[in-house]
């Protein structure tokens, strides 16, 4: 009897639109230098910890590589990176993310830590290093 009630409540609820906004829900829009693919990745994996988004980053670059062909300052360049020349090289892909946090009670907002940058840094020296760096703010802080 439980089941059932809980059932109806639950239909009636999505019938009347109502409770929508009782779930929160997360949208992330990502922009900066790097190809969409990049940009799809990092908009993907910005809730992961900055060395397993470090990992997969190396994975995705990896997988566009041509046989016999290693991570460079060119193909980084191809792949929307901002290199600097030095010793040794420095690339770059870095953005802003913009959440949106629809639904969440209001204390809950409050508290939580919003993505705003993502930066990761590949340093080009044997073998390649892959630097993550992720900018937190609370909105109270606005």
């Amino acid at each position: 009897m439980q089941w059932n009630r809980s059932i109806s409540l639950l239909s009636a609820c999505l019938v009347l639109a109502g409770c929508v906004n009782w779930f929160p829900s997360v949208g992330v829009a990502y922009r900066g230098n790097g190809d969409e693919r990049i940009l799809a990745f990092m908009r993907g994996m910005y809730m992961s910890s900055e060395e397993g988004l470090a990992r997969y980053l190396r994975r995705e670059l990896e997988h566009g590589l041509q046989p016999g062909q290693g991570i460079d300052g060119d193909y980084l360049a191809r792949r929307g990176a901002i290199c600097v020349e030095g010793a040794p090289q420095v690339c770059r892909f870095n953005g802003v993310a913009n959440e949106h946090f629809r639904g969440m009670p209001k204390e809950n907002a409050r508290r939580a830590r919003r993505v705003t940058t993502i930066e990761a840094r590949v340093i080009l020296e044997q073998p390649v290093r892959i630097e993550v760096a992720k900018t937190y703010r609370y909105p109270d802080e606005e």
